[in-house]
């Protein structure tokens, strides 16, 4: 299993998963392409992202962005993205 899988077959019996990695092992990335998957499948109705730091916010914000112009969402306009910093 990759993790994506792993953590789709997760969300259909819990509510909650973690995800546990090195920087730069791509968690952001995962994190963009579950959301997508949830969206798609009308598990979930919006994402929102807290963020320890302006820069990581706005990594994830682009992430999350450029899944959400580079595909379809089903019929659905492009999905509530909020991302905000932790103060």
């Amino acid at each position: 299993f990759n993790c994506l899988t792993r953590a789709l077959n997760w969300f259909k019996t819990q509510s909650h998963f973690m995800c546990l990695a090195t920087p730069g092992s791509g968690k952001t990335r995962l994190s963009a392409e579950l959301a997508k998957s949830l969206l798609q499948a009308n598990k979930i109705d919006f994402v929102l992202t807290f963020a320890p730091s302006i820069e990581v916010a706005q990594n994830t914000s682009n992430t999350c962005v450029f899944w959400s112009k580079s595909s379809t969402n089903s019929g659905r306009n492009n999905p509530l993205i909020l991302v905000e910093t932790i103060h």
